[in-house]
């Protein structure tokens, strides 16, 4: 289990913790992001951060998914 949010401080341990499960990206929540905020290939998402944007991540799992970017693009905002 990876509970490191920061990629600033979880570099060192984000990619292999990815690499261990055969993956190439991450999503996070209960972190207060205006929204989502993308740390590397890590996408933390906050669904209830009430100063800010509400989102959620539509996957769609017939796409590949090969990094944060890719994450990033499947992100829909919840509208008050």
């Amino acid at each position: 289990m990876l509970w490191e949010r920061n990629y600033s401080l979880s570099r060192n341990y984000l990619d292999p913790f990815l690499e261990k499960f055969h993956c190439k990206t991450s999503i996070v929540g209960h972190t207060p992001v205006d929204g989502v905020e993308l740390n590397g290939n890590q996408l933390v998402v906050s669904s209830s951060f009430g100063r800010g944007k509400k989102a959620y991540v539509e996957l769609d799992l017939e796409k590949k998914i090969k990094n944060g970017q890719d994450l990033l693009k499947m992100v829909k905002y919840i509208d008050d």
